[in-house]
């Protein structure tokens, strides 16, 4: 996808997958998941964006509930995501690269 993005003169972005924890393997896999994207990012100059990291700082767990389950953002969730995502893509892009 990122190959035909390229020759399409489409931008792209990867954005790290975020997910609630509850041991400390899902923890390393998730490390290592984050790693294979920064690399293919970097194999494809794209750059990848934190959100797990975001995500798991206390400021934003205690100010509301993430997640329905292990993987789906609630109401709040999804804006604590827009509300950050929107300004990193406009770090990223100009107006007039969009």
């Amino acid at each position: 996808m990122l190959e035909l993005n390229k020759e399409l003169g489409t931008k792209s972005i990867l954005v790290d997958e975020a997910k609630f924890y509850y041991s400390e393997k899902d923890d390393a896999d998730m490390v290592e998941v984050h790693g294979l994207m920064a690399r293919i990012g970097s194999r494809y100059n794209v750059i990848s964006l934190p959100l797990h990291d975001y995500l798991k700082k206390v400021d934003q767990l205690e100010q509301g509930v993430l997640w329905w389950d292990m993987v789906h953002f609630t109401d709040y969730g999804h804006k604590v995501v827009s509300d950050w995502l929107t300004p990193e893509i406009g770090k990223i892009w100009k107006p007039s690269q969009r």
